[in-house]
């Protein structure tokens, strides 16, 4: 609503209120005074005809002063009667006006906190480009309370008014993302890739696939790259994000061949480039490698894992699990070399990774140099880290073939 057509509905309002109450109020008045003068007159004359027929000897004096005193009572009473009727009268129509007044005020503050809203609207609408860059640009830590609200507030005006935007959508999902909410991001981001395959759309989604660090959403996500690079071969975002996802698989043909599309585009210092060749190299692995896993000299870690001083049993989870895994601590691959998943017990409990843990072949414990070796106690068999989980992790080097032994304090509230 605007300030004019708000104007000209209170215009109205203050005009009906005149009309339907002001008016009929001075028409009565002025009837009222009509009646009390034609009162006044008929006293008079039948004054006059009792002091005729006084003269005349048909009534004595006593009964003309008392009929006189009579017919005057009788006027004084309808004054009295007029006037409180008119006192009434201002208190109905004081009362009826600040009603109405009341009900005007109500009305302006109402539709000025509708407009407030709506300028809400307006500037969060008019914000959500420059917002939508910064999480793409991966600089959510830098939005204020103030941009989420605005972030959420035009995503949520957007999708109530076209649930078929496909941009909002993925918005959302973004906004989620940043936020740590995972399963909220992926199913916007679902909606989205539902509703268009535009190339931005997509590789949110295929994006957000990867994050989960979920060997079947990483599986879907390489499905769905496989049918966007048929229907857009020339888009080489999509072959990287299938090299990745392929690694992280341990498909190696599929990595080979997706690598292969975008490895001259990407600087020999590239972090990502070095990591997919390392990546391959481990999957295609050595003989000597392969023959030391075979004589049985297997990596293995045993890790001695105890609660820190400020976790107490009431925080942990009545039947949770205990999930211990290794990822590699020179790579931004943050797949699992080695999962090791119990129901929660007692602590301090000794856990064995070795490559027999590993999740999918030819990337095991034995194919990193360094790994980052983190415990998590959960309320799922998860890997994904959830709000309320309680962590600890250390980094140490690993050798192919050896055993090491170390111990790790979970300490961390997520």
């Amino acid at each position: 609503m605007t300030w004019s057509v708000f104007h000209l509905l209170t215009a109205a309002m203050i005009t009906f209120l005149i009309t339907l109450v002001v008016l009929p109020i001075l028409w009565q008045r002025a009837a009222r005074r009509k009646s009390q003068a034609t009162n006044i007159a008929l006293i008079r004359q039948r004054l006059s005809e009792l002091s005729d027929e006084a003269e005349q000897g048909l009534i004595t004096e006593h009964d003309q002063r008392q009929a006189s005193d009579e017919l005057k009572l009788a006027l004084v009473d309808e004054h009295t009667t007029e006037d409180q009727k008119n006192t009434n009268l201002r208190y109905s129509l004081a009362l009826f006006v600040a009603f109405g007044a009341i009900a005007i005020g109500l009305y302006v503050y109402s539709n000025v906190n509708q407009l407030t809203g709506l300028q809400r609207q307006q500037e969060a609408v008019a914000a959500l480009p420059a917002l939508s860059e910064k999480l793409t640009n991966g600089n959510a830590a830098e939005f204020s309370t103030d941009d989420v609200q605005k972030l959420a507030i035009a995503i949520r005006q957007r999708l109530r008014e076209s649930p078929d935007d496909a941009q909002g959508w993925m918005f959302l999902g973004r906004l989620n993302m940043s936020l740590g909410k995972q399963a909220e991001a992926l199913n916007a981001l679902e909606k989205a890739f539902a509703i268009s395959q535009d190339p931005q759309v997509a590789t949110s989604y295929v994006q957000a696939l990867l994050a989960t660090e979920e060997r079947t959403r990483i599986a879907q996500a390489q499905t769905v790259l496989s049918t966007l690079m048929e229907t857009s071969p020339e888009n080489t975002n999509y072959a990287l994000m299938m090299a990745v996802a392929s690694a992280q698989l341990g498909d190696l043909s599929e990595t080979e061949r997706a690598f292969s599309r975008v490895k001259d585009l990407l600087p020999v210092d590239n972090p990502l480039r070095q990591d997919l060749q390392s990546r391959i190299a481990q999957m295609k692995g050595t003989d000597e490698d392969r023959a030391a896993v075979g004589e049985g000299n297997a990596t293995e870690v045993e890790l001695t894992i105890s609660l820190g001083d400020n976790v107490s049993s009431q925080a942990l989870p009545s039947q949770g699990y205990l999930v211990v895994f290794a990822q590699s601590a020179t790579s931004e691959n943050r797949m699992p070399a080695a999962v090791v998943k119990l129901p929660l017990s007692g602590f301090p409990v000794t856990v064995t990774l070795s490559d027999s843990d590993a999740m999918v072949a030819g990337y095991s414990l034995g194919t990193l140099s360094e790994a980052r070796l983190i415990a998590r106690i959960s309320a799922d068999e998860d890997v994904t880290a959830e709000a309320g989980d309680w962590q600890g992790s250390i980094q140490i080097p690993l050798r192919q073939g050896q055993s090491v032994q170390h111990t790790l304090t979970i300490d961390k509230e997520l």
